[in-house]
């Protein structure tokens, strides 16, 4: 056996001697045919992507879509925390009267690796992760909830335009418990400058549906339309409100008949550290039940890599 590892050995060694020292030329013409492919080509096609940032300004949205490059991590983080009245509380207070019930504070968060099509469009798939009331008694870290998305960012007409279509399997505890098989998700934001001033206003719209293994009677479709608008103090601050007005839901018993959820408004400050790290500290609270008990703390931050 060792006999014949040796010859083998030999072998190799005596074709790669006879290749370096006699096909110079063969290595040289494969060479010459394919460098314009190896180089030029490549090079070429790096060089004609058009850059995003022309089109789409806003900080936020340029964080929120990814980085620029062909290959990348994208990753956005939220910790939903308590009220402006107990922020390091281990429970997050229900925005009374709307439809959200008091819950356990978390971490949520998503990886993708995104992969930039074209100019214009974008795909990624990865997984969400969640940490319940982190560095509390009974915090619990998990990987959750696998999906995968195309966007499309562009500008047209003077507007910025985002476009995003996403499936998510859920696969976290809280979700599974309550018999959630997966979700379907297509949101459009449009954002507009308001002539020469330092404000942008702009529309998010939604459509979602989650699916389950069994009738629940759960929440089946959402709709949404919320307008928002932001200041902008600098190239790194800004103001931001979203006014969460237009929300309708279903249900899985009756689906033809939509409710309105209740009105809520968040609003905090949009930092951008970087062009690819965005951080937005905030609050929300309900119009209708303005209290520090019920008003909620949040940070979420866009991070790519």
């Amino acid at each position: 056996m060792k006999l014949l590892i040796l010859s083998l050995a030999l072998i190799a060694s005596t074709a790669a001697f006879a290749q370096d020292g006699s096909s110079s030329a063969a290595t040289a013409d494969v060479s010459a045919n394919s460098s314009s492919l190896k180089q030029s080509d490549v090079t070429s096609s790096q060089t004609k992507r058009e850059d995003i940032d022309d089109e789409i300004t806003n900080a936020r949205l340029r964080a929120s879509t990814g980085a620029k490059s062909l290959f990348s991590i994208q990753s956005f983080v939220n910790y939903n925390g308590g009220s402006i009245q107990e922020p390091l509380s281990s429970k997050r207070p229900a925005l009374s009267p709307g439809t959200s019930t008091e819950s356990d504070v978390k971490l949520v968060g998503q990886v993708a690796i995104k992969y930039r099509m074209t100019d214009h469009d974008n795909l990624n798939a990865g997984f969400g992760f969640g940490w319940l009331t982190p560095g509390k008694t009974g915090q619990k870290g998990q990987s959750e909830d696998p999906y995968a998305g195309y966007t499309r960012t562009f500008k047209a007409g003077g507007l910025q335009n985002v476009l995003d279509f996403t499936a998510t399997k859920y696969t976290a505890t809280s979700a599974v418990d309550a018999k959630m098989n997966y979700n379907l998700t297509a949101d459009y934001q449009v954002l507009a400058d308001i002539g020469k001033t330092k404000w942008q206003v702009g529309l998010y719209s939604a459509w979602a549906r989650d699916a389950f293994t069994q009738n629940v009677d759960g929440q089946q479709d959402y709709l949404m339309a919320d307008p928002f608008a932001e200041y902008a103090f600098s190239d790194k601050l800004s103001f931001r409100t979203v006014f969460n007005v237009g929300n309708f839901y279903n249900t899985q018993n009756a689906t033809s008949t939509f409710k309105h959820d209740d009105s809520l408004q968040s609003a905090g400050l949009g930092i951008s550290l970087t062009r690819d790290i965005y951080l937005y500290p905030n609050v929300q609270w309900a119009w209708q039940d303005i209290r520090s008990d019920k008003t909620d703390v949040a940070i979420s931050a866009y991070i790519n890599m």
